[in-house]
């Protein structure tokens, strides 16, 4: 009772100071956030990471509207499959590109926190009922940004006459294509059953597979089934 009445006096004293004047006591500031340039500055002053200031301070570095923050975040959620499926480097292997007319590349971090469609296939098993087929998916996709479809080619390896069947057959899809060097074919047949017939990966934002291969229900029930999301036993 006495530690009571002590706090509720100390209370009382320092409430009357603050309202004579006795103590400025105001509302903290409004929270800002350091920009890159700062960050930077941070960085060069307490020597961490001299490498990755070099690099954010270069146009390397920074690669269009990437921030110095990306940076740091490791590959997380539908990410995560590129680095499964080519290595640490993914980001340095992978050319990604959206459907425009001419195919502007784009930084993979467009993909974070996405719903996907990956429509694997090599160059000469997409045919047209396919392209009919992601045609009317991306119908649905391009519904709204919470959906990406990409179609990601299976290129053991890339020379001259393959570069040019992906380009003829990329002219015709209007939507992403994530071309990769290094990428681990056994994985993929390893994980999602390919066996050389394309098939359509459907995953969610957090990286979750949600149908190992959309082609079958869509064959089953149509467009009317997106986003095919398999039933759980």
């Amino acid at each position: 009772m006495q530690l009571m009445g002590c706090s509720r006096s100390l209370f009382a004293r320092f409430n009357v100071a603050c309202r004579v004047g006795l103590f400025n006591v105001s509302r903290p500031a409004t929270t800002s956030y350091p920009n890159n340039r700062e960050w930077e500055d941070y960085f060069d002053n307490k020597g961490i990471i001299p490498s990755m200031t070099s690099a954010a301070t270069s146009r390397r570095g920074f690669q269009g509207s990437r921030t110095l923050a990306d940076m740091f975040v490791p590959p997380i959620g539908p990410l995560k499959t590129f680095q499964d499926l080519i290595g640490s480097d993914y980001e340095k292997h992978t050319q990604l590109t959206d459907g425009s007319k001419n195919h502007m590349k784009v930084e993979l971090c467009m993909l974070r926190w996405k719903n996907l469609f990956l429509f694997f296939s090599s160059l000469d098993t997409c045919d047209r009922e396919h392209l009919s087929i992601l045609g009317s998916v991306n119908a649905e996709v391009s519904k709204t940004e919470d959906y990406k479809l990409v179609w990601i080619p299976v290129v053991e390896e890339w020379n001259e006459k393959e570069k040019k069947e992906f380009d003829k057959l990329r002219s015709q899809m209007p939507w992403y294509t994530a071309k990769c060097s290094c990428l681990r074919i056994s994985d993929i047949k390893n994980k999602w059953d390919y066996e050389g017939k394309p098939i359509l990966v459907v995953m969610d934002s957090d990286g979750q597979v949600k149908n190992r291969n959309a082609l079958r229900m869509f064959g089953e029930k149509g467009i009317t089934a997106f986003p095919f999301y398999a039933a759980r036993n």
